[in-house]
């Protein structure tokens, strides 16, 4: 429902009115004010890691979020709700670092192999 009539104004400028009408409860910023094409799953910020404490304070395990915001737990203090992969990206965005899996995994195969012939020796 719009409560605006020809008595009232809109209370932010359209472009502000659409980031808005964009953002998700657990962006850490306005949706929108990354690059153009760029959503929040491609952010290295997405997902992020919660530490499980017992009665004692000490952390008894870790447990990665997927779909929160790192750079909103980071800026509130606090875990925030889910947010979806196909939101737009906010100001906060930076790409995901490309890692090559099949070039660790052979770099870790040679550090087993040198490990094993150490050990027969």
């Amino acid at each position: 429902m719009k409560l605006t009539t020809g008595f009232l104004t809109d209370g932010y400028a359209p472009e502000v009115a659409k980031q808005i009408r964009r953002t998700h409860i657990g962006q850490a910023a306005w949706a929108g004010g990354g690059p153009s094409d760029a959503t929040c799953s491609t952010c290295k910020f997405y997902g992020c890691w919660k530490q499980v404490r017992d009665a004692a304070g000490d952390v008894t395990k870790t447990a990665f979020l997927a779909g929160r915001c790192d750079m909103f737990r980071k800026l509130v203090g606090k875990i925030g709700p889910a947010v979806p992969s196909n939101a737009p990206a906010c100001r906060y965005f930076a790409p995901k670092e490309q890692s090559n899996s099949i070039k660790r995994l052979r770099h870790d195969d040679g550090k087993a192999r040198g490990a094993l012939r150490r050990q027969s020796r």
